[in-house]
Order: C-alpha cells, then structure tokens, then sequence
C-alpha cells in the first residue's frame, strides 16, 4: 500500500500529569476524550545561532524552548474546561478563580491518512491557557463559534521527552499499539497491567470472599509469576491484614486473595501490584447477617 497523506483529525484525548519525578518516574490519570476535533497546530520555538570563524560560518547550534499548541474543537464542555484550566466544576456551573492554575496535562489525537492509515499523537507535558470568548448574533447565514485553545508543552523533568509519534503506515507500528494509543501504558512506555475482580459483591460480614488478579504483566509485557508485593486499601479504614495472599500462579499471572470485612456497607477496595504503576479498584457491598 503506498503512504497517505495526512488528511483528517479525530479522536482528541488528555490526561492530566500527577507525576513527573527524575527519580520516580511519571504518572497520569485515565485519558479522557474530548468530543469534536477541528484543527491541531504545533508551533515548535527553536532558535539557531551560528559561529563565524575564518571568514565564514564553521558552527551551528539550535535550542528547543517551549512548544506552542492552538486547538480548536467544535465545543470545550465545562467539565473539560475545569480540568484542563484548573476551575471548579459544581452543580452543573463552571466557578472560576483568580487563584486557579492550570495543571500540567498531556495531549493526544490521531489524523486519518489518504490511504486510510493514521497517525498518532502524544504531547506529553504541558499547560492550557484561559482562553478568549467572543460571541455573535445569529444573522442571515449561520456562523459556527468554534472555541480556540492554546497551550504550551515543554520537556519531562523525567527523561526529557515532550512528543510521542507513530504511523500505521510504519512496519514497526502494530495493531496493538494502535489501540493502546490512547491509554496511561503508551504515556509511560510500560505494557504492565493486571485485571481484578471479585468473587462476591455483596458478601455477608465476616464471611470471606475472594480478590481475583488475573492476566499480571511486567512492564515488558510478560506474565508475573511468583512472589509479589501486593497492597489492598479500603475507603472505610478496615483493616485488611486479615486477608491472606499467596503467590502468582507461575506463568500465568494470576492471583487470588482470600478474607472478609466486618463493616457493613459499600466498601472501594483499591489494589496495587508491584511494578505496575497504577491502582486498579472494585467495590464490595457488604450484607447484614439475619
């Protein structure tokens, strides 16, 4: 098939930046789509400066300085504005402070291609500006007010990286990257990941049930076997040293946590497997005995 050329534009996702440490690595939330792409437009600022020796240039140097974003979407919902511009969402209004600040997030969207491929896009740090608004009267003719936004990226504290790019049109570019684009996995560079479930969600107290870990993978990709740390949380503080935990089941990946909880109600029980750099969480109502 020959290359396409870039030719359309979907699929505008963000994801705000909780972490972003030389030492700790980074971490994001779970992207989340915005609805109506219009136009992307990155404005990389670099300078070039060049050394004359000799009679004439012998050297040249070029510095990146912040990457400039203009998005414009078919309609910014005030929920997406509250997260990308760092306002209260309450109640159905958008509440607006002179206190807000923006928080550092990351951008991504896919452009279809001439030949029916795409193109993939991450901005991976960066923080959006309180946009203008300007508003018309309806005349003759309908005119569409389409919200600008603008937003400048930077580099990593972490590794330096500011942009992430692939292309189905890449033989290296798999199906599966594809449609792990817009996911925390492509963010990190890390395929770790794990399922949970559990074996009742309405046990009654003191009665035990079980926590469900299956298909565990390292950051490779790799099923986890072994010996692993595993950490349980409940919102209502119950202790949960009572449950008993063994081992991966080798080569496959899965785990079962064996106990029971004492307080009745709805309990979040938030789950971390060790190498995988996120929380996974289920709830658990617990029943009255009669």
């Amino acid at each position: 098939m020959p290359r396409g050329v870039r030719i359309g534009l979907r699929d505008v996702y963000y994801a705000v930046l909780t972490q972003d440490d030389v030492d700790d690595g980074v971490t994001y939330s779970t992207p989340e789509r915005i609805i109506g792409a219009i136009t992307a437009n990155i404005n990389p600022n670099s300078s070039t400066e060049t050394l004359f020796a000799d009679d004439g240039p012998m050297e040249v140097a070029t510095t990146l300085g912040d990457i400039e974003l203009e998005l414009v979407m078919a309609d910014l919902p005030l929920p997406v504005q509250a997260a990308l511009l760092g306002h209260d969402y309450e109640d159905g209004k958008l509440v607006k402070k002179s206190s807000d600040s923006p928080p550092w997030v990351a951008l991504a969207w896919k452009a279809l291609k001439s030949n029916g491929s795409y193109r993939y896009t991450w901005l991976l740090k960066g923080r959006f500006m309180v946009p203008e608004e300007s508003h018309e009267t309806r005349g003759d003719s309908v005119d569409f007010q389409t919200p600008t936004i603008n937003a400048a990226f930077t580099l990593r504290d972490f590794d330096d990286k500011y942009m992430l790019s692939g292309d189905e049109d890449e033989a290296s570019f798999t199906e599966a990257m594809g449609a792990d684009w817009f996911t925390v996995n492509t963010l990190i560079n890390n395929l770790a990941n794990f399922d949970l479930d559990v074996s009742n969600t309405t046990p009654n107290e003191d009665a035990d049930f079980d926590i469900q870990i299956t298909n565990a993978v390292d950051s490779a990709g790799d099923d986890l076997e072994g010996a692993t740390d595993i950490t349980i949380v409940s919102d209502r503080g119950e202790d949960l040293s009572g449950f008993d935990s063994i081992a991966l089941t080798a080569g496959a990946g899965d785990l079962t946590i064996t106990g029971g909880l004492s307080t009745l109600g709805v309990h979040v029980l938030s789950v971390k497997l060790a190498g995988v750099p996120w929380w996974k969480t289920v709830e658990v109502d617990v029943q009255e005995v009669i």
